[in-house]
């Protein structure tokens, strides 16, 4: 674990910490001003990586790596490539002057060990002075068989897929009068790298002065990889000296193999006097995955006239290799325009550009090509070179040279700034929605764009592609992609950039026959398992054994967000669907019932730090929304597309029956909680383990705690490494009550290690939901630096997208209260004492929603909307319900005013909310008894109100059905069972009868609620004052859901059912009102009562409580002692008139009529 991240409650570490930090961070753009030593080389390399998704390239500097002779292949030349060895070397080489490095070992390590798993400094010695040279393509990977013992290889993975780097034509070597220009001979007097986080454009500035000839050469180097062009990527060379005159000085431009994996089945080059042209074709053994590399360069000497301004001069006595100061003519404002000592092409002083004749050639090591010219002072050498990566594993390799020779020689004719002119306009149209404006640090303001543009560079959009956990930047993980790109990645992409987002998911689908594959090693006869890692869709091998079934409801999850974002349904209909049932049914057939509840046995959860247990908490419920979402879409597919339902059920080998086992699984899922602790366990096992002091382990320790303990140790102890329970909170805060989350948050807090960059992100989320700002804000200041600092210890080995997309969900999920409740929209921000404001957008039904949070107001708009959809509501702070419409901002308060009211809450009855209830209920009746009697020979019979008023309204419906089959001489039928169906021909069949007519007329028709009731709930909800409900009906709480669309406008909600349990009466008694008071700590005698009238209470009950605001259109003639208010329309109702009335303390001897 690392010890670098902050324990302190404030942040002021973290804040103090950036001070002496080694990258800089602007508002947009990332800047290193010193020469990297050791360990920093490979972070600072990951930093400034560049990508597209398909291709990635690691900011290491252009020239080739020092300490090893680049010309030699990590090992013996293969047949095919030494076919390509045309003369024995000659020209500038590099010297040999350290030991060289072999690809299967690194820092003394097994490659593939220190790949995957890493070390501290992310897979190469702390001690090397050369980073790790990386270009990579989403494409291009290996396999290798992997050996078991025979009995133990049943379900074992037999194969590893892993990505490997791609040969590298981001390098140039300069060499003056024979000298190689390198860091690590003669004097760096300036080196400076700065990543234009608007464009995504990475500059390099390296002033060196060869102690040899006392001459200071100046290197400015400019490349990117396209966002329009996905094949394509560009660099810009550029070379100046001071002191120098007609100097000898030569340029050579590589394409280097870089890895023994793979063999070169083709390379050439091409040139004339004006340009040079190579492609290198290689083919993987095992996976036969065909790449091609072309590039297209062009190398041009231009001159300037004397009175020119000239690159600064640096005093190479006060500067030293490795600590060297930033250079103001490298300085740039953020618009990303180019260096300040940068002259335009079309300046007068300028002499038309001489173009330089290459000399290009093939060779064991590659393809290269050399210019030779003379320089002096004012003479400026550039290099313009055009990369192309194209893999297609079906085309032919003439058909793929052929595409990639054409291709880049078309592209290249454009140019360097056309291209990145085509490419600022694709980033440009990203950050236009993508962006997250935090005022007024610039540091975190910057640290938030640069995980924000990270993670959008390492996603392809492209379906056939995974996404690699640690992004194209390293080798770390090998490439892999695990479940948290789907927890994470994705819904920061549903809101960021949705056409990646879909892309994701498709990856998903296409891939969802090798997760059947995968659950029928697993002896499941159906349903899909998607692998805890992957390359191909395929499983690779894990780290650690274990069950890792919820991959499936994470998948799941990210689908669910995906379409709640966009409203884009259209995924379901092409394989979303077939995917929700298809992985269900693992879920069916993994589980066992006991005593009526169901059970998920020896599954694993995200922790890495806990082994195979019973009822892993966190997949335990994401399985029972897995199932829920499953049955939801059922329902509607079998009433809305029939045909599709079919085709489903068909494709996933399911019936009808398993719709029904799901909701009864789903229903009955065990979600382990301790009564002791009052919290929720990581799994059935977790509380009965042995407590481990994890402070000094915080402090002190130099690893993973698997790196330094054996598993068998960790396991036994209650210690976490991704906390997830509190992932849980985070993903679905509705399902935990506030004091559930603190104690959850409390408690793992205290047992979670920090060697994991996602818990930081998981802990802010929860933090702010809690309203613990001190923590949230130190937990979200780790989350966005925690590469950026190294807080971990292996960034060198690649990003944490996951952490990077996790710090978008600290500030919308956490900081803004961002979540979807019942279909509904709702934010619920703050804002702490480091920020002035911030603003950022966010997608719902495919509207996109601009969020503007201020010292004092939050200003929602609307930005654009599909055709369908002209307005959409969303809820601030809990009950303040906004309409929004296009364009149209709408401003609210952020705070509530603090006032004191002399009442505490207010309860309404479910009949003052909703609007024409009663009618509904008599509808229902009448239905359900005029069939009866006319079934039974009563063809006369019909219902009427006063009858329904007489013996249905507000009386036991027994009772009533008794009293009515009396009147009309009919033989009451039999009580039954309570398990009657609707059919059947007893009282409990026709109130089932009478349910099911009541739902289906609110569903068709509507059930609206009464006029100016949100706008009291809100108004109340600002002042701080608790809003309950109280209904008698056992239906109530689905009324609720149909007409508010979900409880959550109520903070407590008593319906029939829960009430009978607790043996609490109805009218004439007011148990329900003071029971839900009493919920909400508020006294009878301090709670206001909504009622739509008050007929049938007993007055003396009625007295108890501070008000009665009577609604009834009809009000019953009756004096209380206490005030009671008549009101038409609840809007009219402001806190003014609450208060006047309840801090009278007298009697009200009239009605007053709103």
């Amino acid at each position: 674990m690392s010890s670098k991240a902050t324990e302190d409650g404030t942040g002021s570490t973290s804040v103090e910490r950036r001070i002496d930090a080694a990258i800089k961070v602007d508002r947009w753009e990332l800047r290193e001003d010193t020469l990297p030593v050791g360990s920093q080389v490979l972070v600072s390399e990951t930093l400034f990586s560049l990508g597209n998704g398909l291709v990635g390239v690691r900011g290491h500097s252009e020239e080739t790596q020092v300490g090893q002779n680049v010309h030699e292949r990590h090992h013996a030349p293969t047949r095919s490539q030494r076919a390509y060895n045309n003369s024995r070397r000659g020209g500038d080489i590099l010297p040999d002057k350290g030991r060289k490095r072999s690809p299967a070992s690194v820092g003394g390590k097994d490659w593939h060990h220190s790949r995957e798993h890493g070390d501290r400094n992310g897979g190469s010695s702390a001690n090397s002075p050369c980073g790790l040279r990386g270009v990579y393509f989403s494409g291009f990977y290996e396999q290798r068989p992997l050996m078991h013992p025979h009995s133990f290889s049943v379900g074992i993975s037999t194969k590893e897929g892993y990505r490997l780097r791609t040969p590298d034509a981001f390098c140039v070597d300069a060499f003056l009068s024979g000298e190689h220009i390198s860091a690590a001979q003669g004097t760096t007097q300036c080196h400076t790298r700065r990543l234009d986080l608007r464009t995504g454009e990475l500059h390099r500035r390296f002033v060196w002065f060869s102690n040899q000839q006392h001459r200071e050469i100046t290197i400015e180097s400019r490349r990117f990889v396209s966002a329009a062009r996905k094949n394509i990527s560009a660099m810009h060379y550029k070379m100046s000296v001071r002191n120098a005159h007609n100097t000898d000085v030569r340029l050579i431009s590589r394409t280097l193999l870089s890895a023994v994996e793979y063999d070169v089945e083709a390379m050439f080059t091409q040139s004339n006097i004006q340009d040079s042209m190579s492609v290198v074709l290689v083919r993987t053994r095992n996976s036969c995955r065909h790449l091609a590399i072309a590039s297209v360069e062009t190398c041009t000497s231009r001159s300037y006239s004397a009175g020119m301004q000239r690159f600064p001069s640096m005093d190479t006595s006060s500067t030293t290799q490795g600590a060297v100061s930033s250079d103001p003519a490298f300085m740039t404002s953020p618009s990303g325009a180019g260096p300040s000592s940068s002259v335009s092409p079309s300046s007068p002083a300028v002499v038309s550009p001489t173009t330089l004749t290459p000399s290009s050639r093939t060779t064991e090591w590659g393809t290269e090509a050399s210019y030779t010219s003379c320089i002096s002072d004012g003479v400026i050498i550039e290099l313009v070179k055009i990369i192309g990566h194209f893999g297609d594993e079906d085309a032919t390799t003439e058909e793929l040279l052929d595409v990639a020779t054409h291709q880049t020689r078309e592209v290249a004719a454009l140019g360097y700034e056309e291209l990145l002119a085509e490419h600022c306009y694709a980033m440009s149209a990203f950050w236009d929605t993508a962006d997250v404006r935090v005022e007024p640090k610039a540091d975190v303001q910057g640290a938030f764009r640069f995980n924000i543009l990270q993670t959008y560079m390492s996603t392809s959009g492209d379906p056939y592609y995974c996404f690699p956990t640690r992004g194209l930047t390293g080798d770390m993980l090998l490439g892999v992609q695990q479940w948290d790109v789907d927890a994470l990645i994705v819904p920061f992409l549903s809101h960021a950039c949705p056409k990646k987002a879909r892309a994701l998911l498709e990856f998903r689908i296409r891939t969802l026959n090798e997760a059947k594959d995968i659950a029928a090693d697993m002896s499941l006869p159906r349903g899909a398992l998607y692998p805890y890692r992957t390359v191909t869709g395929e499983r690779n091998p894990t780290p650690y054994c274990g069950a890792f079934l919820f991959v499936n409801a994470v998948v799941v999850y990210a689908l669910r967000e995906y379409v709640t974002a966009t409203s884009d349904t259209s995924i379901l209909v092409q394989g979303g669907a077939d995917l929700i049932f298809t992985t269900a049914l693992v879920w069916l057939q993994w589980g066992t019932w006991e005593k009526g509840l169901f059970h998920l046995r020896s599954v694993s959860g995200p922790d890495t730090y806990n082994d195979v247990a019973d009822n892993n908490f966190f997949t335990n419920l994401m399985a029972q929304m897995h199932l829920q979402w499953a049955v939801q879409l059922a329902v509607m597919l079998r009433q809305e597309n029939p045909e599709m339902w079919c085709g489903i059920m068909q494709r996933a080998q399911m019936t009808e029956n398993d719709i029904i086992a799901m909701d009864q699984a789903a229903t009955k899922m065990v979600l382990p909680f301790d009564g002791t602790y009052r919290i929720h366990p990581m799994d059935q096992s977790f509380m009965r383990k042995k407590r481990w002091g994890l402070t000094s382990l915080k402090d002190g320790a130099g690893g993973p705690l698997m790196s330094l303990y054996h598993p068998t140790v960790v396991y036994r102890h209650q210690v976490c490494c991704i906390p997830d329970v509190l992932l849980a909170i985070m993903l679905a805060p509705d399902r935990f009550s506030l004091d559930e989350a603190k104690a959850d948050f409390t408690f793992y807090e205290a047992v979670t290690a920090s060697d994991a960059a996602l818990r930081l992100a998981i802990f802010s989320v929860v933090a702010a939901q809690l309203r613990l700002p001190n923590k949230a804000m130190r937990y979200f200041h780790d989350a966005l630096f925690v590469d950026i600092d190294n807080l971990i210890g292996n960034s060198g080995g690649g990003l944490h997208c996951t952490a990077a997309a996790g710090s978008w969900s600290s500030m919308a999920v956490g900081i803004c209260g961002l979540r979807v409740a019942q279909g509904v929209l709702h934010f619920n921000p703050m804002l702490s004492e480091e920020m002035d404001e911030f603003e950022f957008h966010a997608r719902h039904r495919g509207c996109l929603v601009r969020v503007l949070v201020t010292q004092r107001l939050v200003t929602y708009t609307l930005v654009s909307a599909p055709d369908s959809v002209t307005d959409l509501m969303l809820v601030h702070a809990g009950a303040n319900r906004i309409t929004l419409r296009l364009n149209h901002p709408e401003t609210v308060r952020l705070f509530r005013e603090v006032r004191v009211f002399d009442f505490d809450c207010v309860v309404f009855e479910l009949d003052s909310v909703v609007k024409d209830i009663e009618d509904v209920h008599y509808q229902a009746w009448t239905q359900t008894l005029e069939e009866h009697f006319h079934q039974h020979g009563f063809s006369d019979f019909s219902m009427t109100k006063e009858l329904y008023l007489a013996y249905l309204r507000h009386v036991k419906p027994f009772y009533g059905l008794n009293e009515i089959f009396k009147k009309y001489n009919h033989p009451p039928p039999l009580t039954g069972e309570v398990d009657d169906t609707a059919e059947s021909n007893t009282l409990y069949g026709l109130c089932h009868r009478k349910l099911q007519l009541f739902r289906s007329y609110a569903t068709t028709h509507g059930m609206p609620m009464r006029e100016g009731v949100l706008q009291l709930i809100s108004l109340l909800r600002q002042y701080g004052i608790a809003v309950g409900c109280v209904s008698g009906s056992k239906n109530a709480r689905w009324v609720v859901n149909e007409t508010t669309k979900g409880s959550s406008i109520f903070d407590s909600f008593l319906e029939g059912k829960e009430g009978e349990s607790l043996g609490l009466r109805w009218r004439p008694e007011m148990d329900y009102f003071e029971a839900c008071a009493h919920r909400m700590d508020a006294a009878t005698n301090r709670a206001v009562v909504v009622m739509d009238g008050i007929d049938g209470f007993s007055k003396k009950a009625l007295e108890r409580f501070r008000m009665v605001i009577d609604v009834s259109p009809v009000p019953e003639e009756t004096t209380l002692a206490i005030p009671r208010v008549l009101a038409k329309n609840l809007g009219d109702i402001t806190m003014e008139t609450l208060n006047e009335y309840t801090v009278r303390g007298r009697v009200v001897n009239h009605l007053r009529e709103m």
